[in-house]
């Protein structure tokens, strides 16, 4: 069985963040927090799920690259202020909510977080997905060729797309190992 492109992992943990999202969200609701409608993550998730998947990974890699150091040290405090810039593609009004901001600060009436911190750590950990995702098909969409040079065959890429991104770097910090076929 072949493994799915990484276009098509991306679309299903997409999927499956919206999906944590309206839990997390139908949380936060019956706790008396009515910031977030469920329904309108529902919404969403309806609408990504019909969305191409190969401009909805060109769309995440464009708004979100520069904050990938972020999202890799756990910062909720990017969440908090600059995780809307990343999905400004989805069929929501995100000047007027940031489902983010909200679930990672609301507190009950005993000033304990309504999201647990077992659930913010999925919330990561569908985002460290996400980059190492885009990582792998930046590296693939390149494509590797075997260069020959005085010290033996050295990998390069056959095309400079997204040319700020450094996918070695990156595959480093977040130990990926990029396949090279040829």
């Amino acid at each position: 069985m072949e493994k799915p492109s990484e276009e098509e992992r991306f679309l299903t943990n997409i999927l499956d963040l919206t999906d944590l999202i309206h839990e997390l969200s139908s949380i936060c609701w019956e706790a008396g927090c009515n910031e977030i409608n469920p329904s309108l993550i529902a919404f969403a998730r309806g609408y990504l799920a019909n969305y191409d998947s190969v401009d909805l990974i060109n769309t995440f890699i464009r708004y979100s690259n520069m904050y990938w150091h972020e999202i890799k040290d756990r910062n909720e405090d990017f969440f908090i202020n600059h995780a809307n810039e990343i999905f400004v593609h989805l069929p929501i009004k995100i000047d007027k909510i940031n489902a983010f901001k909200i679930l990672f600060t609301t507190v009950d009436e005993n000033d304990k977080y309504i999201i647990i911190t077992e659930d913010r750590n999925a919330v990561w950990e569908i985002f460290d997905s996400l980059v190492k995702i885009c990582i792998k098909y930046i590296h693939k969409i390149r494509g590797v060729v075997l260069k020959p040079t005085d010290k033996g065959l050295r990998p390069v890429y056959k095309k400079n797309l997204y040319p700020k991104i450094k996918v070695r770097e990156l595959a480093y910090i977040w130990k990926i190992i990029l396949p090279i076929t040829v």
